[in-house]
């Protein structure tokens, strides 16, 4: 398994734009791989041992190599200092799991073949509930001479060949982290969902008031016997006694049986104004995102309906499911992972519309994970949408969609 993680990691850089791929260092053997669990915060660190003081000492030919209680001490100390984390408000001091090592012969070392000796170690940071924000900083970077390895002309992407990538794995979901010596701090925030359960326990309550408003049950046990015994007490006034008993009779048993009738009384109009409109819409717009959660078509479509009206169905799935599923990228699925809104306000109804109309300019943010690594994604899109009441509930009526673009996540331009 470790084998695997330290592949897909060694990709990492890949995640940066082609044009940055001639400023990487080859040879850069420092790679990081974090997890984030309900118990601890793990980190994955590979690299050469002249890069961490505590293992400098630890050249090619130098067996037998140190155990893990030899430099267990001096290691905890040095990522204690150097490498900080704060989980919550707290500094928490990391615990050595393992330490392996991998002798490497005639293999590249910062540009160089050569033979050295690579260190795998696990160190763990104790959690005692779910955290709601970890800070991370890192202070292990290649050598300055790095610089001298790339070439001269200035990288367009900004990248540091002193970068170390890391893939963040946190409760299930992938994240990116990058760490220089000009910024050596991450800090994870409990995400918000695309849609946050207060926009979701909205959506809800719209929607069984939309079931109470056009649906009623009446039972006409009472009124049905009250009638049946005022015939038998006619048929009695009237002295026949047979057709009294009678009415009488079924009077009883419709009580016994007292089987209700519902009735549909149509939908009651549920009003919508101001800011109340804005809101609806965006709780709207973000649970179209949300359905996407799902694997399964059926659930996706029921999603998707409690957010836009039949007509618009198959029009939605198959433009949302077209922009996060790349076939440039070999089918690979983009995670959405959040919403941004650079702009969405009320504009003017067309003729014959009812309802609201709003202008929406809003970016995915989103990760793909494929050929062994995971890169960010960032689209943006521009839309008018028209908000008007279906069934007695708000629906997405109508989009037209005027932009959609691919940005480049670090300077937010425009990709070829």
């Amino acid at each position: 398994m470790r084998w695997c993680l330290i592949l897909a990691c060694s990709f990492l850089y890949l995640a940066s734009s082609r044009r940055a791929e001639a400023h990487e260092v080859a040879g850069a053997n420092l790679q990081l791989i974090a997890e984030l669990t309900e118990e601890k915060l793990s980190y994955d660190v590979s690299a050469e041992t002249s890069l961490i003081p505590p293992l400098a000492k630890i050249t090619y030919g130098s067996e037998p190599f140190p155990t893990p209680e030899d430099v267990r001490e001096d290691l905890e100390a040095y990522f204690t200092e150097y490498c900080p984390v704060v989980i919550d408000g707290v500094q928490v001091r990391p615990v050595l799991d393992d330490i392996e090592y991998a002798t490497m012969e005639n293999q590249v070392n910062l540009g160089e073949v050569t033979n050295f000796v690579m260190a795998y170690m696990i160190l763990s940071y104790p959690i005692k509930t779910r955290p709601q924000t970890v800070d991370m900083r890192w202070g292990l970077y290649l050598p300055d001479k790095v610089q001298d390895i790339v070439p001269d002309t200035p990288d367009p992407t900004g990248h540091d060949p002193q970068t170390v990538g890391s893939i963040f794995y946190t409760f299930g979901e992938l994240d990116l982290m990058k760490f220089t010596p000009s910024e050596p701090q991450y800090v994870w925030h409990t995400p918000e969902p695309i849609l946050s359960v207060d926009a979701q326990k909205r959506l809800q309550a719209v929607e069984t008031a939309a079931a109470k408003a056009s649906v009623r049950k009446f039972s006409l046990a009472w009124p049905l016997a009250g009638l049946l015994a005022l015939g038998g007490i006619v048929m009695g006034a009237k002295r026949r006694p047979a057709l009294a008993v009678a009415f009488v009779g079924m009077a009883v048993a419709a009580v016994a049986a007292h089987q209700p009738l519902t009735l549909s009384l149509g939908s009651a109009r549920s009003g919508l104004a101001g800011e109340d409109a804005l809101q609806r819409f965006r709780d709207l717009h973000q649970n179209i995102y949300r359905a996407f959660d799902y694997q399964d078509d059926d659930a996706i479509y029921d999603t998707l309906a409690q957010s836009v009206s039949g007509d618009l169905l198959d029009q939605i799935y198959r433009d949302v499911y077209k922009s996060l599923v790349l076939k440039d990228e070999g089918g690979a699925v983009c995670r959405v992972r959040k919403l941004d809104y650079v702009k969405c306000e009320p504009t003017a109804l067309k003729q014959d519309e009812k309802g609201y109309a709003f202008d929406c300019h809003w970016r995915v943010d989103g990760l793909v994970q494929h050929h062994g690594h995971t890169h960010e994604r960032l689209n943006d899109y521009e839309a008018r949408y028209l908000l008007s009441e279906s069934g007695g509930t708000w629906r997405i009526m109508d989009v037209e969609i005027s932009r959609e673009k691919r940005l480049n996540p670090e300077t937010l331009e425009p990709e070829n």
